[in-house]
């Protein structure tokens, strides 16, 4: 709680604290309900937590050695990736921008290229996406050519199509709809992967797309690989979502009873909205009032990188407005949609010197906090904003190690269970990871029994490993263990 703070404001900022708070019943609640989630959405079809086969049923075990190409299909980017081995990848900074080869000895390399996507691309109403897709292969062709690759050999693709697809096998996944901005007509409804290997034939490109997934399955392909085993993939960046490793005699709506093996599976947990333990602030139901999709998707709006920096400008807001910060003043930009961003959250919460000079910077440069008529920004007022962003962190942080904690728990791996992580939020949030790993330890999962490491680039290295292995077609464990670890 800051220090310098009037009694009286001191016991609004108590009030409004104790609506983010977590006891150690709340966490197990939320958990219990996730895992009753999970076990619905194995049952049947269009649960909110999807739990939908991805068909990857084939993970690797760090020995692969081999090249592969890779398609990463973002908001923003088109990302190019082939795998090849040259330097070390392991020190070498990313994220989704990659070109992959698998080297053996858990190590792999990454090169990449990106292509932007009009909006003109992105809204191409004329010709049932051939334009569109056209202009995926154009990409990956230029690519070939500046690498100077050989195009003697057919080598496999995996595609990261982050977008809204029913899986009916690992190389085959019809578009629900397109999200993001993206609105190609002609498409919905159809076989992206086909689409892709069309154009590619048609091209007379040495390539086949035989994995399409989406980062969270990438994620956990990538941690198995650098780390011999992971149980579930997650990211925490805009959004969150994971993947596990689930058997499949388990998910009834598959209707395998006596199938042995396992297979990954994509849990959508972001759509998990149980209202009677996900309990909501008032500043987050301003945050889902707004949201486009009010009600649904709760978990996501409470812990993601999309919803954290507006949660935080409501709880300004609402204290400027009590004339308890900033002298009352608001600005432009704070009191515009989405004017904080969730990064100043980061960069605040790394400030702890006691002058909070990247504070005070933020607040006046990037938030346009220039008081007028002789007032200042005071050093209260530095002391809330960051206060604000630690109560709206820490909670986010907790209750990703819940959504953790019960995806192991719904699985049951044995121990020490591995997870990788990818995302914004857990590589670039001060003590995200600490917090999270508060969490697991709250509910009976510490140091010993979970492992937690960073998955490298699962959208690039992940699906070029999801290709490759597709590609050799052999069981990649030792004998006598699951395909599927």
């Amino acid at each position: 709680m800051p220090e310098s703070v009037p009694v009286l404001i001191i016991r609004e900022l108590e009030r409004i604290q104790n609506g983010f708070e977590l006891s150690k019943q709340n966490a197990k609640d939320i958990e219990t309900q996730l895992k009753a989630a999970f076990s619905a959405g194995y049952a049947k079809h269009g649960e909110k937590v999807g739990m939908l086969p991805t068909y990857v049923t084939k993970l690797p075990d760090g020995r692969e050695q081999g090249e592969a190409w890779a398609i990463d299909l973002g908001g923003t980017n088109l990302y190019i990736d082939s795998e090849y081995s040259n330097d070390s990848y392991a020190d070498t900074p990313f994220r989704r921008v990659c070109k992959v080869v698998l080297k053996g000895n858990h190590q792999a390399t990454l090169e990449a290229r990106k292509f932007p996507v009009s909006e003109e691309l992105k809204q191409e109403h004329s010709d049932n996406g051939f334009r569109f897709i056209g202009y995926i292969v154009d990409c990956l062709d230029k690519f070939m050519t500046d690498l100077k690759h050989p195009r003697s050999t057919v080598l496999p693709l995996g595609f990261t199509f982050s977008f809204p697809v029913t899986m009916e096998k690992i190389d085959s996944g019809k578009l629900i709809k397109w999200t993001k901005g993206y609105d190609v007509k002609g498409t919905v409804d159809q076989d992206v992967a086909k689409l892709l290997n069309t154009a590619l034939t048609d091209r007379n490109l040495p390539i086949r797309c035989n994995a399409l997934l989406n980062d969270t399955v990438g994620a956990l392909v990538s941690h198995t690989y650098h780390t011999g085993s992971c149980s579930v993939g997650a990211i925490f960046g805009t959004g969150t979502n994971a993947a596990l490793v689930g058997k499949i005699s388990k998910i009834a709506k598959l209707q395998k009873p006596n199938e042995t093996g396992s297979i990954v599976v994509n849990t959508e947990w972001g759509g998990f909205d149980e209202s009677s333990v996900i309990t909501l602030t008032s500043f987050d139901r301003q945050v889902d009032e707004h949201s486009g999709n009010k009600g649904f998707q709760l978990f996501e709006k409470v812990i993601s990188g999309k919803y954290l920096g507006e949660i935080t400008r409501y709880i300004l807001l609402d204290l400027i407005k009590k004339d308890m910060l900033f002298s009352g003043y608001v600005s432009s930009k704070l009191d515009k949609r989405h004017g904080f961003d969730t990064r100043f959250m980061s960069d605040i919460e790394m400030d702890t010197s006691g002058k909070m000079d990247k504070i005070r910077k933020i607040v006046t440069d990037e938030l346009g906090l220039n008081m007028a008529e002789g007032k200042q920004v005071e050093h209260s007022d530095l002391e809330i904003v960051r206060w604000a962003c630690q109560c709206v962190g820490i909670r986010a942080a907790l209750l990703s190690g819940i959504a953790v904690a019960a995806a192991l728990k719904f699985i049951e791996p044995p121990s020490p269970a591995s997870v990788g992580i990818d995302g914004t939020v857990f590589l670039h949030y001060p003590n995200f990871k600490n917090r999270l790993r508060e969490s697991l330890e709250a509910l009976e999962l510490d140091k010993d029994k979970v492992k937690i490491g960073i998955a490298e680039d699962g959208s690039g290295i992940g699906a070029g490993i999801c290709a490759f292995l597709e590609a050799r077609g052999a069981p990649q464990n030792d004998g006598g263990r699951d395909n599927v670890h």
